[in-house]
């Protein structure tokens, strides 16, 4: 097979996304598949804030904070950039968003995907019986041929076979030979591999990491093999960098290929004496899984017994001490592995220390004891109470009778945010109590009861247990007592909210609230030591502008229950728009997830210019009528009312489904909530620039099937007409006449504006003096055989002349003797126009007269004839008439005014 042709095949990377600063949420949707996005950037400022989530199965994910990949350049010879990436590994998705909060220059998002071809590795994996259970590379799909040189075609590979492979020069090149036992260039066929095998003479260090990824990955070995493919070929290593992988369900992988003592690329510092371990996911601001720490005391115990490594020491390696059991933070200038992962190492360290020493022979005393348990880490929830047992093997020369117990000796707080014994609460150090039999003799095996309470801290508390028999004093003996604290479970749900008054003028006064749903493991409380709390975000714990005072109605939540939060707001000084991000915290333990929740405001002294005569908005009547299900769906936030009640904010990837219920009402769907509400049902953006689509709508034109004009700007309202649905577009007048088709954008600037100022008196008339539909609640419909031809905001994206018209003839309107007229205009004369009594037999509309239409003689009479000759307007633009001289040909006696 052709190499070149296989790598097309292995790696599926499309193309590169090169996106905005913004702080609202972008959208991608991608042309095929990804399990996995790479991340780069120029520069951003140390408060700036990325964030990325992923449209999964069953909608889209939480967001994810994104900082720069800490392994990204930890392989020796072959960094390749100093540019700021991350490889995030996801679910199988075609749609993502972003959100930058600050500044940030040169972001781009590749979509990436890997797909397996091969899976016989070449060289020996590792094989440990009734030590730990591993994954080989075989198991978990790892292609042998991105192992080698001609798989990965770098102008640097070539230079480094021209010059030769031998053992000494790779010695010279990736290490000194104190460091490197030997090198394996080549697999057993002499096909040279791009990185080649090197064996260190030593491990000295055992280094953790983490990678970025969603939670809850549904195939991890998919993520594993991304990370081999972005290693391997888009980073050019020629491999996996870490020894072993762990995944969120705790399973262990192999690695880089080549079996025990191989050197790997994870840890610049230390990488020809270490082993490194990394854990997918990312626990910088997430607790870790008790399976992942199980996992991680159980390969971390074989391989400080394998290599003979104490945990709990330091090394000088270089002249420079590390730990031998360490985070990648402890040897570089990163977060990494996380700050809750990397707070369990210390008692892991602890843990495995005492695993190595316990078998060693204990000199006989009076009271002494063997550890019988078959226990692992005692795991319990946060806010929670738990019983548990300890069995010890009376290996002393005396008896151990009633009332023998464990105590703790070390220095670790009886803390209520931690954990608390319960076992006798006239001394809170008694860890447990000798619980059966009454009485236990040499040789002999007793259990040991205790009772536990934790707070709302996660963490690895590891409790140095004593024993101590009647009133003798503890024993110096004592064994390890590992309790974990699981992290508290921040999720929560949006129920409904009520946004504060949006347009406001300084120093002014409203109120908002929000109802949240709590989906998380603890309790809620308005009080007390750990309150919840609305914090401001993007950036984090910022001073707000508008938030003065913000409460939490009950006294507390329970999981399950919903909490309705007030917000007192006064508006800062300081005119301008506002978006007001905002996140629930629990004080002192962790914010909870980041759902982008936000209220929008503008702060304005004096209303605005009206653009035109009228005051508020025009209503067109949509051909979208006659309909049971109607289905609608912002381009950005929106926000969703029941008539004149806020009902919610509704996200940009929402749908929201109306039908009308058989008394009359209208059942509204969003996602899995379903509400009944009175209508009519109203939908705007939170963003100027945003539109409503009626996804159910199809309205394409002739000439261009891909186009679909369905999208509105302002207010889309669905209201009931004969028993049916009917959509009605509110919106500011000059947005309505910039979603105008009555003239082509193709034509002369000025018969545009001609036309366009026709328009906009026409419409105004209908708004100010004349009633067009009787007892309907709208002034026009889109139908140009009866009104005008508006078919929305796909003509404002389109046709730049038309809304460069409407701009330069902002708010201008035909009147006659002062007032406002209807300014009728039809497509093509036949050599003269008709009087407005001749065709309609309107008697007060002297400025409707019929004129000459040279430039349509001889030509088919098209439309009514009265009013303005869309013909004869070119032919005038043509001669370079403006459209004011147009406009008072065809309408005679009359004015044109602002």
């Amino acid at each position: 097979m052709d190499l070149r042709r296989l790598i097309i095949i292995v790696l599926l990377v499309f193309f590169t996304f090169n996106t905005p600063t913004s702080s609202a949420a972008e959208e991608a949707t991608t042309e095929k598949p990804f399990t996995a996005l790479i991340i780069r950037w120029q520069n951003k400022s140390e408060t700036t804030r990325l964030e990325i989530r992923i449209k999964e199965k069953d909608g889209w994910s939480e967001w994810y904070a994104i900082e720069d990949d800490p392994d990204r350049d930890e392989h020796e010879t072959h960094a390749i950039s100093n540019q700021p990436e991350v490889f995030f590994t996801t679910n199988e998705s075609s749609q993502y968003q972003y959100s930058v909060i600050g500044d940030m220059e040169g972001l781009s998002i590749t979509p990436f995907s890997y797909e397996t071809k091969k899976t016989l590795p070449l060289l020996a994996g590792i094989n440990i019986p009734g030590e730990v259970n591993i994954i080989p590379r075989s198991a978990w799909g790892a292609n042998a041929e991105l192992l080698y040189n001609d798989a990965i075609k770098t102008e640097e590979t070539a230079a480094e076979n021209k010059n030769g492979n031998g053992d000494e020069a790779q010695k010279s090149e990736n290490g000194d030979q104190n460091e490197i036992e030997r090198i394996v260039e080549s697999d057993p066929y002499g096909r040279p591999y791009h990185w080649p095998v090197q064996y260190a003479k030593d491990i000295k260090f055992i280094v953790i990491h983490h990678t970025a990824s969603v939670k809850n990955l549904d195939n991890p070995a998919v993520a594993i093999q991304n990370i081999y493919a972005y290693h391997a070929v888009t980073r050019k290593w020629g491999d996996i960098g870490y020894n072993f992988v762990i995944d969120q369900q705790g399973n262990i992988y192999e690695g880089r290929q080549g079996g025990d003592k191989v050197i790997g690329g994870h840890t610049l510092a230390l990488n020809k004496v270490s082993v490194g371990i990394a854990v997918l996911g990312d626990y910088q601001e997430e607790e870790i899984p008790p399976s992942v720490l199980r996992s991680l005391l159980t390969l971390t115990n074989y391989l400080s017994k394998k290599h003979t490594i104490d945990p709990d020491g330091f090394t000088t390696y270089k002249e420079e001490k590390y730990a031998n059991f360490g985070g990648h933070r402890d040897s570089a200038n990163t977060t990494c592995p996380g700050d809750y992962l990397y707070q369990k190492l210390f008692g892991i360290r602890e843990l495995v220390t005492y695993k190595q020493t316990k078998q060693r022979t204990q000199p006989v005393a009076a009271y002494n004891f063997s550890d019988s348990s078959k226990r692992s880490v005692i795991t319990v929830s946060p806010e929670s109470e738990k019983t548990f047992t300890i069995q010890l093997k009376n290996t002393g020369e005396k008896s151990w009778k009633s009332g023998t117990v464990l105590k703790n000796k070390n220095d670790l707080p009886d803390d209520p945010d931690t954990v608390q014994f319960l076992s006798n609460p006239k001394d809170p150090s008694i860890i447990a109590t000798l619980k059966s039999p009454k009485e236990v003799k040499t040789g002999e095996t007793g259990t040991f009861q205790g009772r536990l309470a934790s707070g709302l801290k996660s963490g690895l508390l590891v409790y140095d247990a004593a024993l101590a028999v009647g009133k003798n004093a503890p024993s110096k003996k004592a064994i390890p007592i590992p309790i974990l604290v699981e992290g508290v479970r921040g999720s929560y749900e949006i129920v409904q909210r009520h946004d504060p008054k949006n347009l406001l003028r300084p120093g002014e006064e409203t109120e908002g609230w929000i109802e949240l749903k709590n989906t998380g493991n603890v309790i809620w409380k308005a009080e007390g030591a750990h309150p919840l709390r609305i914090h401001p975000d993007q950036p984090r714990d910022r001073t707000s502008a508008f938030f003065k005072r913000i409460v939490l109605e009950q006294e507390s939540v329970l999981p399950g229950e919903v909490g309705k939060f007030v917000f007192y707001i006064t508006a800062p000084e300081k005119e301008g728009t506002y978006t007001e991000y905002f996140t629930p915290v629990i004080e002192e333990i962790r914010w909870l997830e980041n759902q982008n929740l936000a209220f929008d405001f503008v702060v304005q002294k004096k209303k605005l210019k009206k653009s035109s005569r009228v005051d508020g908005p025009i209503r067109i009547a949509l051909a979208f009528k006659e309909q049971d299900t109607i289905e609608l769906q912002g381009s950005t936030r929106s926000i969703l009312y029941d008539g004149a009640t806020r009902l919610q904010t509704v996200s940009n990837d929402e749908t929201v489904t109306v039908k009308l219920t058989s008394d009359g009402k209208y059942r509204l769907t969003l996602g899995e909530k379903v509400k009944r509400v009175t209508g009519p049902i109203r939908m705007q953006t939170v963003s100027n620039d945003g539109y409503i689509a009626l996804k159910n709508f199809e309205r394409r034109p002739a000439w261009n099937k891909k186009i679909n004009d369905n999208i509105f700007s302002g207010i889309v309202e669905i209201i009931t007409e004969d028993g049916k649905l009917r959509a009605v577009n509110e919106l500011p007048l000059e947005d309505y006449l910039k979603g105008l088709a009555e003239v082509s954008n193709d034509e002369y600037p000025e018969k545009i504006k001609a036309i366009t100022v026709a328009a906009r008196s026409y419409a105004v008339y209908y708004m100010t003096q004349g009633v067009k539909f009787p007892g309907k609640p709208y002034h026009l419909d889109d139908d140009p055989e009866n009104t005008q031809k508006y078919l929305g905001r796909g003509v404002t994206k389109r046709a730049d002349k038309i809304v460069q018209a409407v701009d330069a003839t902002r708010g201008q309107v035909v009147t006659y003797n002062g007032k406002v007229i209807k300014t009728p205009y039809f497509s093509q004369s036949d050599g003269k126009t008709r009087s407005g009594k001749e065709v309609f037999g309107w008697d007060n509309t002297p400025y409707l007269q019929s004129v000459p239409d040279p430039a349509c003689l001889g030509k088919t009479l098209k439309g009514h004839g009265v009013g303005m000759s869309g013909c004869g307007a070119r032919a005038m633009a043509e001669e370079g008439k403006t459209y004011r001289e147009i406009i008072k040909y065809y309408y005679k006696g009359v004015e044109i005014t602002d």
